[in-house]
Order: structure tokens, then sequence, then C-alpha cells
């Protein structure tokens, strides 16, 4: 973990230190089954097994790390009962997120998405990993933040921070970085560019539906580690 930084005296010690943690995880740094030890981290970030064991407590409701009998603090993987649970409340909630943002996302959002698009079309031609995993980030961001229900974006940001975990694990997996997100993302983005909230919303829940196919039969195959073997 060599990005994560010291901690001063005067900052919110279990805040910062979740903080820098959640982004290690989220970065791919800390991957999907890794062990969180305390030690290791308090060491690492400069402060006291306290703080980092307070830390681990909050990104546990986060729901990004479990506790695990004989093993301690791990990051979260997933099987295929969690994935499915997962994807059915981010067909919910990506459906509303992309109603809302057809008539409501400002004109700076609007302007966003095409160029957007361009960029992730040359990540996944380059089979840049990093690339794309941030322009689809982007691209849900624009959507998720482009309403003005705060309830459903922050949400949304939790169950995007556990489903990153999980994008991570499966991201060097067969079809990983295939055509079918660009189809599903322009499908949206034109819904929402001509105002259409009926094409939008259909259009988002028909991707997170093809996602959670990919993901679950990722997982049969054995591209990303299960819950009973991280």
């Amino acid at each position: 973990m060599t990005s994560l930084a010291t901690l001063s005296a005067s900052e919110s010690l279990v805040a910062r230190a979740a903080d820098l943690i959640r982004d290690a995880i989220l970065s791919g740094e800390i991957a999907a089954g890794d062990r969180l030890s305390v030690p290791e981290l308090s060491r690492r970030l400069g402060i006291s097994r306290t703080p980092a064991r307070e830390a681990l407590l909050v990104l546990e409701r986060d729901g990004i790390v479990e506790s695990r009998p004989r093993l301690g603090v791990v990051v979260v993987t997933g099987d295929e009962h969690d994935i499915r649970a997962l994807f059915q409340l981010r067909e919910a909630l990506d459906g509303m997120a992309a109603r809302l943002a057809a008539t409501q996302l400002s004109e700076d959002g609007r302007a966003r998405l095409r160029p957007l698009l361009q960029r992730h079309e040359a990540a996944i031609d380059a089979q840049d990993v990093e690339a794309h995993i941030a322009c689809d980030l982007e691209f849900h961001g624009i959507l998720r933040d482009g309403n003005d229900n705060g309830y459903l974006a922050s949400a949304l940001l939790g169950l995007e921070r556990r489903l990153t975990v999980l994008m991570r694990t499966f991201s060097h997996a067969p079809r990983a970085m295939g055509p079918g997100v660009l189809r599903d993302h322009r499908a949206i983005m034109d819904a929402v560019l001509t105002m259409d909230a009926d094409a939008a919303e259909a259009a988002a829940r028909r991707h997170v539906r093809n996602v959670a196919l990919f993901f679950t039969a990722s997982l049969k195959e054995g591209s990303g580690p299960s819950a009973d073997n991280p």
C-alpha cells in the first residue's frame, strides 16, 4: 500500500484513515479478498491502532469490507447471490437516475457526455483498463448527480463503491471491455440528450442487466474471486 500517506495530528484520524483506505480499495491498490491488518494499517498511516480499527468499521458500514471468521477484515468479494442482489438494486436506481437526468441534467452535464463517450471508446480500443473504469465511473457519475434528488445520489454512490470493487475484480475477464458497454452508454446518452425520459430509463435498466449477466458469467468461469475463495 505504497500510496497511503501519513496522516497529520490535526486531521480527523478516523475519517481521513477511512478515506485513504477506501481510495486504495477503489483504485485497486488493495484488491478484493485482501486481508486488512490493523497493525499494518496503523503503521502505514502513522496512527495508533484504535483509529485504524474504527476506520475499518466505517468501511464495513459502507459495505466494501467485511469481517470473516479466522480471517479478520477483508475487502468484499461477492458470490452469485450478492451480485444478483446488488444489480437488482442498481437497475432500479440507475433507471431512476437516467429518467431524471433526461429532464434535469444541466447543459454542462449534457455537453460532457459525447466527448466522454469518445474517450471511453479510445480506452476500450487501447484495452486500457484504468481509463475504461474511469470513463465508466464518470459517465454514471454525470447521471447520478444530474438531478435534484440528493437521496438518490447518496444511495447510488454507496452502491457504486461496492460495485467498483467487483468491477476491478473482473476487469481482466474476457469481454470486460467489449463494444457492449459503449453501445449501452450511447443509447442512454441519446435518450438523455433528446430528453426522452422513458427511453433513458429503459436503456439504463437494460445496461445494468447486461453488466449483471457479464459479472455472473465471469464468476462462473472463474475470472474473479468468490466469497469462499478469496
